[in-house]
């Protein structure tokens, strides 16, 4: 009887240990572990104090250089073209002796450049005058012309063209101003009373170039 007592009594904790064990299985199904939780303290510490290995560098393309590229080299700049010259200075119209100051009623007074400043056809001279001053000569007249007065600016514009004058000022259908280097005339017409055109004229001419 002693001996098969102890053979129940064993079989019973065996019975008990199995159903422990089922039951533990049981709850390790239904429920999963949690990993850090599982995880040792110190493996964690070990997790976190390891270095993070560097990561391989892909190898270098054949020909390249091993070590770091030299900064690139912008071109040098190109120096700025240089400034044009400046045209030269056109030779003087009036050269030798500068006639004396004279002035002239309906005529044109002896010294006046006549063959660079000419008047328009059929123009009946009022007044005319000349003066020399230093290295230059100052001119002025005045006429009556049949033409209109914007044909009469034109006669002058077109006719001192030729000699090198340009507009300095756009006309403003009453006046011009014409210029050659440091040479100026001026002219100006009007309608008179009798319907025909009356201009006047004041001009500088140098003696020198640049003068």
């Amino acid at each position: 009887m002693t001996v098969l007592k102890r053979l129940c009594m064993t079989g019973a904790s065996a019975a008990v240990a199995l159903a422990g064990v089922a039951l533990l299985l049981n709850q390790a199904v239904a429920e999963p572990v949690n990993a850090s939780v599982a995880m040792p303290a110190s493996t964690q510490f070990a997790a976190l104090a390891a270095p993070a290995r560097p990561q391989a560098s892909l190898p270098a393309q054949p020909g390249s250089d091993r070590g770091p590229r030299p900064p690139e080299v912008l071109p040098p700049v190109q120096a700025p073209p240089r400034a044009l010259p400046l045209p030269a200075a056109p030779a003087p119209l009036i050269r030798g002796a500068l006639p004396a100051a004279a002035s002239a009623r309906n005529s044109v007074v002896r010294g006046f450049p006549s063959t660079i400043v000419s008047f328009p056809d059929k123009t009946v001279p009022v007044f005319t005058a000349v003066s020399p001053g230093e290295g230059a000569m100052e001119f002025t007249a005045e006429g009556i012309t049949p033409l209109t007065p914007e044909q009469a600016l034109a006669h002058f514009q077109q006719s001192l063209l030729k000699v090198g004058f340009r507009s300095d000022v756009a006309p403003t259908g009453q006046s011009i101003v014409l210029v050659r280097g440091k040479d100026q005339i001026s002219v100006s017409a009007a309608v008179t009373g009798t319907g025909a055109t009356r201009f006047s004229l004041l001009g500088r001419f140098h003696t020198g170039p640049g003068k």
